[in-house]
């Protein structure tokens, strides 16, 4: 048992631990800083053609799930920059240039339902739609000649355009729903 001279002893030696305590706090959240990736600039290297196939056979669905993907795949928590405010459930913080950002999340929910279709739109038109718009190889067994894939994702890509109230408000419940079970 360690026996203090004075109250003095004991008040210099709880400051020193405060202050340790707040300058680990601190270095821990610079690593941490150092490591996050700006919101649109994700590392998505591990995001494979398999992975989009998939997600296209049903693609409301699919962007919902790649959401999940980019922001809370355990093996790349750097892509963790966004999450919900623990007191505001309509805040979502948003990491950019400047650090992280309060926004609205109705604000946010068209952008991030805009970048995630975007991402699926590229690799649609690259392996499934050829350079003049039709089919390219579509029928030549990409995806066993099942035309489903090409409606069901005009239909979304027309929703998306149109902002689709319904759409839109399906994602956000979505969001909401992935980032209240994401422990931040």
């Amino acid at each position: 048992m360690i026996h203090y001279k004075s109250q003095d002893d004991i008040i210099s030696l709880h400051c020193a631990m405060h202050y340790t305590l707040i300058d680990n706090i601190s270095n821990y959240n610079k690593k941490m800083y150092k490591t996050l990736s700006i919101y649109s600039k994700e590392n998505i290297s591990y995001i494979t053609d398999p992975l989009f196939d998939r997600l296209l056979k049903y693609p409301t669905a699919g962007m919902a799930e790649l959401i999940k993907i980019i922001h809370y795949d355990d093996k790349y928590p750097e892509n963790r920059n966004i999450y919900l405010d623990t007191s505001n459930n309509s805040i979502l913080h948003v990491y950019g240039c400047n650090g992280w950002k309060p926004i609205s999340l109705d604000l946010m929910i068209y952008p991030i339902i805009c970048r995630i279709f975007n991402m699926m739109a590229d690799y649609y038109e690259s392996q499934i739609l050829g350079n003049d718009g039709y089919t390219n190889g579509y029928n030549d067994g990409y995806t066993n000649g099942n035309t489903d894939i090409v409606e069901r994702f005009e239909k979304l890509r027309y929703r998306v355009r149109n902002k689709d109230y319904n759409l839109i408000k399906f994602f956000s419940e979505e969001l909401y729903n992935i980032l209240r079970q994401v422990k931040n």
